[in-house]
């Protein structure tokens, strides 16, 4: 699993991220950074709002699993407050 971690130096866990998904159902995976084996996933649908910040930014990696079974089109739009 590819994993991302968004952080911007200096935010820590005050950033919040908004991910929209618009289009073919996907898998959003979550991985704990120090549990190897504590992992968990959900079906992330169109139109489907995903809030991430505080623990959730601290302690885990989040991706989304490839999959050859897709045959729609699917943007994500992430959205961040980013102030000074």
């Amino acid at each position: 699993m590819a994993v991302a971690q968004r952080r911007r130096a200096g935010a820590g866990q005050r950033q919040r991220h908004r991910l929209l998904s618009l289009g073919a159902t996907r898998k959003f995976a979550f991985k704990h950074k120090k549990k190897a084996r504590k992992n968990a996933k959900c079906g992330w649908n169109t139109a489907q709002l995903i809030v991430m910040h505080g623990e959730t930014q601290k302690h885990w990696l989040h991706t989304i699993l490839k999959s050859t079974r897709i045959q729609e089109p699917r943007i994500n739009l992430t959205f961040r407050v980013m102030a000074g």
